[in-house]
């Protein structure tokens, strides 16, 4: 069995056993998101703390399950009380050590946006800061003109045509994070979503070879968030559905 293949869980559930098979439906989705990633992300720096994360959680799971379903049916010389508060303590050391589990996959995802964003950022119109302010005010008035002269549906394409134009600073601007605020103004429902589609191949456009490429890593990035939901959502049924071991405001 490869190392990072989920094993077969152990867990076997009755009333002493915590409930965890939503958990364990998260950690194969999650799973499955990352797999999707791998072929991008496979030989980029943090990978492995990545496609660890879910073994991890669940091998830390089982144990948990294990250790509190002994607590609460061994030591039978211990009141019900002691062997509950015994359970409780096991369960609340697998709480933080799962948590550090679903941060760390966090982190590493987070870096990885912010490192794949960086990339394939068009190249800035000047190195001199107040040269680019210059340039990037005016740009904001020319694009702004363009933009408010046409409807929600043309707002889109309208990028696509300012993105095209020989103008490095309007490029710059219009392939920054500028027309989410845009669009905020504006408040625009469905062009968000249409430029975000048109504003990847605008960018495979303008972007050399090499950061193409990062353009495949960033959206293989989307598939570790995926995993990241899917983690955090089962964690959170295991605190809901067992409220007796991790208290009321699990």
């Amino acid at each position: 069995m490869d190392k990072f293949t989920t094993p077969t869980s152990t867990t076997v559930i009755n009333t002493e056993a915590p409930i965890v098979t939503t958990a364990q439906t998260g950690v194969k989705a999650a799973q499955t998101e990352i797999e999707q990633a791998k072929r991008y992300l496979g030989n980029e720096p943090g990978w492995n703390r990545i496609e660890r994360a879910p073994v991890e959680y669940l091998d830390a799971l089982d144990r948990m399950v294990q250790e509190v379903q002994a607590a609460k049916t061994q030591s039978r010389d211990l009141t019900p009380e002691a062997r509950m508060r015994n359970a409780r303590g096991i369960a609340s050391a697998w709480r933080t050590q799962a948590e550090q589990i679903v941060v760390s996959l966090s982190d590493a995802a987070r870096n990885a946006r912010n490192r794949y964003e960086a990339r394939t950022r068009p190249d800035e119109p000047s190195s001199d800061p107040a040269a680019m302010q210059a340039m990037l005010a005016n740009a904001r008035t020319d694009v702004r003109m363009v933009l408010d002269q046409a409807i929600e549906e043309e707002l889109a394409d309208r990028l696509v045509e300012l993105a095209r134009s020989s103008d490095p600073a309007v490029q710059y601007l219009v392939l920054s994070d500028w027309p989410a605020t845009y669009f905020r103004a504006r408040d625009a429902k469905t062009a968000p979503l249409m430029w975000t589609q048109k504003r990847r191949k605008v960018l495979a456009e303008v972007l050399d070879e090499s950061r193409v490429e990062d353009l495949d890593r960033l959206d293989a990035v989307r598939h570790v968030e995926k995993a990241l939901l899917a983690l955090r959502g089962g964690h959170e049924f295991v605190m809901h559905d067992n409220r007796d071991l991790f208290g009321a405001s699990a």
